[in-house]
């Protein structure tokens, strides 16, 4: 879990030792790491930071993550409900489906993310030969070679699904999501709202090329789920 640091942050501190003491909390710097000893603590942990309106992010730890797959092999008017609901008559507990499109035109691929909550009575997903009828093929999620950047508060190496930050636009800056914002039009000479740079918006030129999910191989440009605001 990660708290963003703020000018009172010795009192907070302060109180998160005193209210949980079995907790380790470390400085990183803009954030503090804060460590839990179970899962219950987390819990406790994630409604007490809520109640007093902090801002945080939580990263999940791998056993609590979802595991991702791609499905080949159903035509691209597949409907997403049907996928999901002919895989849980499989026996898969299923959390998200979603169908990947082309990064530049946003046109709908043969290609279906599919996110699957972990549990040891599962089938295995990479075994699986038919789904809607069809023949299909499935493989692991080659992920994109870019930062991380949450769609909410649009900070980076967190995804929405657990950020507690403030909402922030993409585009002006302003308390709202990006997909609400007024402005529609395409932006001249855009700045960054997190290093006030000129030129984009998102985490591109040497902020990106200097990451490092963009030392490792390159991933096949299209693989690009449609982000859910």
């Amino acid at each position: 879990m990660f708290r963003h640091k703020k000018e009172n942050y010795r009192s907070i501190v302060k109180d998160l030792n005193k209210d949980f003491p079995n907790c380790d909390v470390k400085l990183s710097g803009e954030y503090f790491k804060i460590y839990t000893s179970n899962s219950e603590e987390h819990r406790t942990l994630t409604a007490y930071l809520d109640e007093k309106s902090e801002e945080f992010y939580v990263i999940q730890p791998l056993n609590a993550r979802p595991l991702k797959s791609v499905i080949k092999g159903l035509p691209t008017s597949t409907e997403i409900g049907e996928i999901k609901d002919d895989l849980t008559a499989q026996g898969f507990n299923v959390e998200k489906v979603a169908q990947l499109t082309i990064a530049k035109t946003k046109s709908p691929l043969p290609i279906f993310l599919v996110e699957l909550k972990k549990s040891p009575n599962s089938p295995d997903i990479f075994q699986l030969k038919k789904c809607c009828y069809l023949s299909v093929k499935v493989d692991n999620l080659n992920r994109r070679p870019e930062v991380t950047q949450c769609y909410i508060c649009n900070l980076f190496n967190h995804s929405s699904k657990n950020c507690h930050m403030r909402t922030r636009c993409l585009k002006c800056g302003e308390p709202h999501k990006t997909i609400d914002c007024p402005i529609k039009d395409k932006i001249e000479n855009p700045k960054c709202i997190n290093y006030n740079k000129l030129g984009h918006i998102r985490p591109t030129g040497a902020i990106a090329k200097n990451s490092p999910s963009q030392k490792r191989k390159k991933a096949k440009p299209y693989l690009t789920a449609t982000p859910t605001f």
